[in-house]
Parts: structure tokens; sequence; C-alpha cells
């Protein structure tokens, strides 16, 4: 999975004003319980997307002014409601929410992972994503199933 996540940056392309300079970080955001553990934090070590390196910030659900200034945000919760009560704070702000939750993307996520080991798939709501001043490669439109 933490594989995923470093490549999913290189193939969205976020409006200019969202960063300071050329070499501001793209800060990715675990928002809930600790899904990926301190994987996501090795796997990103020394690595970047389009000459920018990461920056890993953990918090909890109800911090979502920490998730507002973040570029990417992992979602991590089981219940629906409080999923559909984050996606709604963070409409129409140039942050990608990603999660694993089942039907994430339908629920107005913007890519959900789904699947086991090295059979992931990818469900993209372009819609939401575009709404928030986004854009994706068409090589994730492609890898999509929704």
């Amino acid at each position: 999975m933490s594989k995923f996540m470093i490549n999913l940056a290189k193939f969205i392309t976020w409006p200019d004003s969202t960063f300071s300079d050329p070499s501001t970080p793209i800060k990715y955001c675990i928002l809930g319980t600790e899904a990926m553990g301190g994987v996501l934090d090795q796997a990103m070590e020394g690595k970047n997307a389009k000459g920018r390196t990461f920056n890993i910030q953990r918090t909890n659900v109800a911090d979502l002014t920490t998730a507002k200034a973040c570029h990417v945000v992992f979602i991590s919760v089981t219940d629906p409601e409080q999923l559909a009560g984050v996606i709604d704070a963070l409409d129409g702000l140039p942050v990608l929410t990603v999660g694993e939750l089942e039907n994430f993307a339908q629920y107005g996520g913007m890519v959900g992972f789904y699947g086991k080991g090295r059979k992931i798939a990818l469900a993209i709501n372009k819609k939401r994503l575009e709404s928030a001043g986004l854009a994706a490669s068409s090589k994730l439109y492609r890898a999509s199933t929704m």
C-alpha cells in the first residue's frame, strides 16, 4: 500500500497556488486510526514525486484544520457517517482524499484503494477530484475501476 501512496503523487497535479515554492514538500496526512504504522514513513524516506519530498503527519479525525493544510489526506475510518463528515469538510479544497473503506469513492472520496496484498485496485471519483482543482494523469484514470 505504501508504494501506491508514493506513486499516487506522481499522477496528481495540484494548482500552482497550493505550494509556496518549488521545493515545498508534499504533505501527507493520515487522519484517524493508524492503518499503516511506520511503514509509510519508511517507504517514503528519501523518495520524491515531481521533485518534491514527502512530509508525513498523523492527526485525529476531529482535527480537520490540520487536514485542510495537507496535500493528500489518507482517511482511516470505518464509520461511513464519520467518513462523510470528513469528506464534506474537505470538499472544494485542493486536498486529495484517499482511503481503503469499501465504496470510499462512492462516498465522495477521490481515490479508493481496495483489495489485498499486491492485488490492489483503484476507484477514482473524477468529479470530486476535478471539483477540488486537482488533475489526474490519464494513466491513473485508466487504472481505475470506477
